[in-house]
């Protein structure tokens, strides 16, 4: 899993440098207006954010992975659904165990709208990007993010509904 990731710090390094010296040509014109600035000082600290957490799960990477004791292995696909009055089916994978823990970052998704749903709901299955590179500690024994119930993906695809 580390030689899929390591490709993408160059980039990241380099959408951060050039975030970066954007924000810093902006300032330096006194016609640059205050929201352009602030848009571009926004973009700069979401690329810093960006490398910051892709440095933390290559670190976790790095390190050597357990056997779990709930049988979790690295690159298990997982899911979570939840909401009120929609369905929204989050996934994640998994890139570290150990003993007791997983650590898990999200997965982007495919959506196909419509298949005979309402125009605001279809079906969903995850896909093979990092969603973002923020990784998430959860005990393996009752794994939960943000109180949702983590399930093994099976690989089919899921109905979701968006919310109005």
């Amino acid at each position: 899993m580390l030689q899929q990731i390591l490709p993408q710090q160059k980039f990241l390094k380099q959408d951060l440098k050039r975030k970066m010296r954007a924000y810093f040509s902006m300032q330096e014109t006194e016609d640059a207006d205050r929201s352009s600035l602030e848009r571009a000082l926004y973009k700069f600290n979401e690329a810093r954010e960006k490398l910051s957490n892709f440095i933390k799960m290559r670190n976790l990477l790095e390190k050597g992975n357990i056997t779990n004791e709930d049988g979790y292995k690295v690159g298990d696909v997982l899911y979570t659904h939840w909401g009120y009055d929609c369905t929204i089916i989050d996934f994640y994978k998994v890139i570290k165990t150990s003993k007791k823990m997983i650590w898990v970052v999200p997965l982007e998704s495919t959506k196909e709208y419509g298949c005979g749903y309402a125009y605001y709901a279809g079906l969903i299955k995850a896909g093979d990007k990092f969603e973002s590179f923020e990784t998430q500690k959860v005990k393996s024994s009752n794994p939960r993010i943000n109180g949702h119930c983590l399930n093994i993906y099976d690989g089919k695809e899921h109905y979701f509904s968006d919310p109005d």
